[in-house]
C-alpha cells in the first residue's frame, strides 16, 4: 500500500507541473491539443471544446500538447493559437509556469501544514542518545533535560545547543543536565561524524508540536521553500566540489522507496516529503539545460534580447543532445537505484 499510495502521489506531482503548462496556455490564447493524465493506452477520453481529455493507463503523471510545439497535428487552427506565434514573454510564462505551480504546490502544504496542524518545536529533553556516542560515554540517558550549556542556559534549543555544538568538534563542552530532580554537569567532546558536517554528540531530542497563526505560518512556508530551494543547490555545489559522487542520487526507484517509508511513518510526515519532491522537481526544472523547462526558457531569453528567435535546426541539435545526455545519465541512475535499495532499506530499519 506504500508503495501504491508513494507512486500515485509522485504521479500527482508530476500532474501538477503539467497543469501549471496547461492552465496558462490556455490563458495566453494557445490551442491545447490534448490533456492526458498518465501515460500509455487510453482508458477514458472527453473532447471539450478544442482539446481532447485521456485518462491512460498508468497513472504516473501527465503531459499537455500544444499547437506548434510538434508537426504531428494534421487538424488546421487559427495561426494566432499556436505557440510558436505568441510572444516570447507569452512562451516563457507558459515554460516557467510547471515548475511555479510545483513550488507553489510546496509553500501551500507547509502554510496549511503549520496552520492547521502546528509545526516540531524542539525540546531539551533527551528522547534518545545513540550507541557509542559521546553523549552515551559521557553517561547521558533518556529523560535528561538538558539546562546549560558552557554555562550558558538552554532558552532557544538550536541557537544555545545545536549551533554551538556544531562548532565545537574536537573541544571538550560542558553539559548541564537534569535527572530525578538532581542537576549534574558532565564534560563532552562533540565529533565530526563524516567529513564536512556539523559536529554533533550524539542525542535526539523531544519535540512538540506548536500551532502557529496565519502570519507566522506564512513566514514558515517561506522559510520552508527556501531551504528547500536552496538545498538543491548545495547538492549540486556537492557534485561538482566532488563533496557527493553521482552515485549518490536517487532516481525515482530510490524517492519511490524514500517516500514509501516516510510513509510508514504517518501520513503528514509522507506529505511533508512529497511537497519537498514538488519543490525540487520545479526548482531542477528550471536548471538551464536543454531539454528541461530552463533550457526552454534560455532559449526564448536569447531571442527576446536579440530579436530573433533561434535556428530550428540548431535548437533540435542541441536539445537532442541534452535529452540523450539526461537519458544516459537516468539510466545510470536507476541502474544505481536498484544496487542501492539494500543499502537504503538497511539505513531506515536502522532508523526504526
Amino acid at each position: 500500500m506504500a508503495f501504491l499510495v508513494t507512486f500515485l502521489a509522485l504521479g500527482f506531482v508530476i500532474f501538477v507541473h503539467e497543469l501549471g503548462h496547461y492552465l496558462v496556455a490556455r490563458y495566453v490564447g494557445v490551442r491545447v491539443f490534448e490533456f492526458s493524465i498518465g501515460f500509455g493506452p487510453k482508458c477514458f477520453g472527453k473532447k471539450l471544446g478544442n482539446t481532447h481529455y485521456f485518462l491512460r493507463l498508468f497513472p504516473v503523471g501527465g503531459y499537455v500538447r500544444l499547437a506548434g510545439m510538434d508537426d504531428t497535428e494534421t487538424v488546421s487552427y487559427p495561426k494566432e493559437e499556436s505557440y510558436l506565434n505568441k510572444s516570447p514573454k507569452a512562451r516563457m510564462a507558459i515554460i516557467l509556469a510547471g515548475s511555479c505551480v510545483n513550488i507553489l504546490s510546496g509553500f501551500i502544504f507547509f502554510l496549511l501544514f503549520a496552520f492547521c496542524f502546528g509545526v516540531p518545536k524542539l525540546l531539551p529533553v533527551v528522547s534518545m542518545v545513540v550507541e557509542g556516542s559521546a553523549a552515551q560515554q559521557a553517561g547521558l540517558q533518556m529523560g535528561d533535560r538538558l539546562v546549560e550549556f558552557n554555562g550558558v542556559p538552554i532558552k532557544d534549543v538550536r541557537g544555545d545547543f545545536i549551533q554551538p555544538i556544531s562548532h565545537s568538534a574536537g573541544k571538550s563542552c560542558q553539559v548541564t543536565y537534569m535527572r530525578d530532580s538532581l542537576v549534574s554537569t558532565v564534560d563532552i567532546v562533540p565529533r565530526l561524524m563524516e567529513p564536512g558536517q556539523e559536529a554533533r554528540i550524539g542525542v535526539v531530542l523531544s519535540s512538540k508540536r506548536s500551532s502557529l497563526q496565519l502570519k507566522s505560518s506564512l513566514v514558515y512556508a517561506v522559510k520552508q521553500v527556501t531551504f528547500y530551494t536552496t538545498l538543491v543547490f548545495k547538492s549540486l555545489n556537492m557534485l561538482i566540489s566532488g563533496k557527493a559522487a553521482i552515485k549518490d542520487l536517487a532516481g525515482p526507484v530510490g524517492i519511490v522507496q524514500m517516500a514509501a517509508f516516510q510513509f510508514d511513518q504517518g501520513l503528514l510526515v509522507f506529505l511533508h516529503f512529497m511537497a519537498i519532491i514538488s519543490i525540487s522537481l520545479g526548482v531542477v526544472n528550471l536548471f538551464p539545460i536543454p531539454a528541461l523547462d530552463g533550457g526552454h526558457f534560455m532559449f526564448l531569453l536569447v531571442e527576446q534580447m536579440t530579436g530573433k528567435p533561434i535556428p530550428q535546426r540548431i535548437y533540435q541539435t542541441i536539445s537532442g543532445v541534452a535529452m540523450a545526455i539526461l537519458l544516459l545519465l537516468m539510466v545510470f541512475i536507476l541502474f544505481n537505484d536498484f544496487l542501492s535499495w539494500g543499502q537504503r532499506a538497511s539505513f531506515f530499519r536502522s532508523l526504526l
